[in-house]
């Protein structure tokens, strides 16, 4: 009867804890995500601008085709290294992001596994209550048969012997 009322005190507290971890994860993930695409939208940006910017600096000086075709593929060169920059970034908030995933499926593996753990600690508990109770039951049925012979005992049990063994003095 305990062993119920334990776990129905126990069982609502692992769910708080559990719902109270998935809603840190979800929190984490995104702020994470929203992070990211700041990160990569400014990179994007930067890059456009840079490559705006040496546009119209090569179109208000009087230049050769030579230094043009230098000047832009330096703007090109700069534009796709912050491309690839962003992309990166993406890249490692993401891995992040998996990292948090990871962390909340061992934490509910962890959790699960200690609630098993506590379920087969009650239940060995409460089978170990209902030996006792058996155990008990056996020595006042054992000592009333004694009595009605008109036999008075007294009855000790054996630590050093097996439980199903009892002397009588």
């Amino acid at each position: 009867m305990s062993s119920t009322s334990s776990q129905q005190t126990l069982l609502p507290q692992h769910s708080a804890a559990r719902s109270q971890a998935m809603a840190g994860v979800k929190e984490a993930l995104q702020t994470t995500f929203v992070v990211s695409i700041f990160f990569f939208i400014t990179i994007l940006l930067l890059a456009g601008a840079m490559s705006s910017l040496l546009t119209l600096w090569l179109f208000t000086i009087t230049i050769t085709n030579r230094q043009m075709v230098v000047c832009t593929s330096v703007a090109a060169a700069i534009a796709i290294i912050l491309v690839w920059r962003a992309i990166i970034y993406n890249h490692r908030f993401r891995t992040h992001i998996f990292k948090f995933q990871l962390t909340a499926i061992n934490n509910n593996r962890d959790l699960t596994d200690s609630r098993d753990q506590l379920r087969d600690v009650l239940d060995k508990y409460n089978t170990a209550k209902a030996n006792l109770r058996d155990q008990q039951d056996t020595n006042a049925t054992l000592e009333n048969i004694l009595q009605e012979f008109g036999v008075t005992t007294q009855l000790q049990v054996s630590t050093s012997a097996p439980a199903s063994r009892a002397t009588y003095l």
